[in-house]
């Protein structure tokens, strides 16, 4: 869980850098996104690739959703 937490903050930190064109924090950050996504474990790559193919406005688009939204809760 606790990796998930930290992930999830990391890519939003990603997110941010990617919008402002900040190739040096994306640079400083991508190392750790990799190493935290080893500890998750190829499931959640799996689950995550899986993901983007899903139409989100579908029921199980939707349940994912509503899933991950409680993980996230837990993280805070």
């Amino acid at each position: 869980m606790q990796a998930y937490g930290e992930f999830t903050k990391l890519t939003q930190q990603m997110a941010l850098a990617d919008q402002r064109k900040d190739t040096k924090t994306l640079q400083a950050l991508s190392p750790k996104a990799d190493t935290l996504t080893q500890r998750l474990g190829p499931d959640y790559v799996r689950l995550m690739d899986g993901l983007d193919q899903m139409d989100e406005n579908s029921s199980a688009g939707k349940e994912f959703a509503a899933a991950f939204d409680s993980l996230g809760k837990q993280c805070k």
